[in-house]
């Protein structure tokens, strides 16, 4: 994890504990129901790794948790609380903008937009690229 990286994503092993407690279970039933083992869940919760785009996805679409919430602790942990709250976001209006421009970016933002889970993964990776050294060029 790069250290830029690990700060705008820290304390998501204590969000993964506090849903795991909301919904009473243990670490072991936690770990069944995201569809992983248990110890990959306390990796998880420990923060020593990254959740799966499985987990991720378990979380965000059948226990409704807020990917915003999850990763940057921004707005609510539940996404339908998130949902009342926004009207238009910033990615909508952006995607408005776009319907004259590049196909692919547009297709990707509408992605981005339905399914939380992929809008954080792409963040993340480009967090991870975006603090990537430039390759030293030789002449």
């Amino acid at each position: 994890m790069s250290r830029r990286m690990s700060e705008s994503v820290k304390g998501f092993g204590l969000r993964l504990k506090q849903i795991r407690e909301s919904l009473k279970l243990s670490p072991w039933e936690m770990s069944k129901r995201l569809g992983i083992e248990v110890t990959t869940y306390y990796k998880n919760e420990n923060q020593t790794s990254y959740p799966c785009y499985q987990s991720l996805k378990v979380l965000h679409n059948d226990f409704g948790i807020s990917m915003d919430w999850f990763f940057f602790n921004r707005g609510p942990m539940y996404f339908k609380e998130k949902e009342t709250i926004t009207t238009v976001s910033p990615l909508q209006a952006l995607i408005s903008e776009l319907e004259t421009t590049v196909p692919d970016i547009k297709e990707m933002l509408e992605s981005m937009l339905r399914d939380g889970v992929f809008r954080h993964e792409t963040m993340l990776n480009y967090f991870k690229y975006k603090n990537k050294p430039e390759p030293s060029t030789s002449s």
